[in-house]
């Protein structure tokens, strides 16, 4: 995999964390709790919209310039964990694997 995909991934993963706590956020909310760029977080956020793993939930309370739009992670949205055990010559690895 080249390095590009796997920052991406490596970013896709911090924005799941935060929506994974259940909370409504906000993409600046997530930008500034993952230090992504706010680029990078509307990107991912529109990718996850389209998969339907995110919902847009209301445009929050004005703070006296464009009100943000709220995200939660769409309740019926499924991840699957692939669990690996590979026996080694003298040990044992264990290899997890979310799978969307």
């Amino acid at each position: 995999m080249s390095k590009v995909n796997d920052l991406k991934q490596e970013n896709e993963i911090k924005i799941r964390e935060c929506l994974y706590d259940g909370q409504i956020w906000t993409k600046n909310d997530l930008a500034y709790k993952t230090s992504l760029s706010l680029a990078t977080t509307t990107n991912i956020l529109q990718e996850m919209l389209k998969s339907h793993e995110i919902e847009y939930v209301s445009d929050s309370k004005s703070t006296g310039g464009r009100k943000s739009k709220e995200y939660q992670l769409y309740k019926d949205y499924k991840h699957l964990l692939k669990i690996v055990l590979k026996k080694n010559k003298k040990s044992y690895e264990f290899i997890f694997e979310i799978i969307d």
